[in-house]
């Protein structure tokens, strides 16, 4: 047996129910997921774990350190031998001063990458913890075409059931107007007698 217009229409509003519920509940959950989120981060916590603190990251930064401070301390090594060379060895006192700079300017140096870094990466985390934190509204704007699917499901359904009813009703119509046009064929015989 067919499928009826009636039939197809309880199964839309059923089916459209189904999906309006599960948007709802998805967006609901997303909303509070959101709004914890935002508590944690006002508390100074994490909603996430904080990638800049991952010790391969680090590795990896330290070792660029190395190579960035490594690479100032030969620039200034080269200075040394050049004023070595200058004045013929000879000049002991600065060979001393321009290696115990060398030592310092090394240590500024990397105390001035360290702290650059530390300061990006405190700025990096929190745009990743804000980023993290609104995650959880993704998932309701991806379930908000469920509402429009649902609804135009329904408007289609409804829309269908109308011209079902109207073509069930059609061949009745049809015999309600030839019955009336008889009536009154025989009723207008009747009065063109008498």
């Amino acid at each position: 047996m067919g499928r009826t217009g009636t039939q197809e229409n309880k199964d839309a509003n059923t089916q459209a129910s189904a999906w309006q519920k599960q948007g709802f509940d998805t967006a609901q959950k997303g909303v509070s997921d959101y709004n914890a989120n935002v508590k944690t981060l006002e508390a100074g916590g994490n909603v996430g774990k904080n990638p800049f603190l991952d010790p391969n990251y680090l590795a990896n930064q330290n070792k660029l350190e190395a190579y960035a401070t490594e690479g100032g301390k030969q620039a200034t090594g080269a200075a040394i031998e050049r004023n070595d060379r200058q004045t013929g060895g000879l000049n002991t006192g600065s060979t001393q001063a321009s290696v115990r700079d060398l030592g310092i300017q090394s240590l500024r140096a990397s105390d001035q990458l360290k702290a650059q870094r530390a300061a990006g990466d405190y700025g990096n985390n929190l745009a990743w913890q804000q980023y993290l934190a609104q995650a959880p509204l993704q998932t309701t704007a991806a379930e908000s075409p469920y509402f429009g699917t649902a609804t135009s499901q329904r408007v289609g359904s409804l829309d269908n059931l109308q011209k079902i009813g109207q073509a069930s009703y059609g061949p009745w119509n049809a015999r309600i107007s030839a019955a009336g046009g008889a009536a009154g064929a025989v009723g207008g015989g009747f009065a063109a007698r008498g």
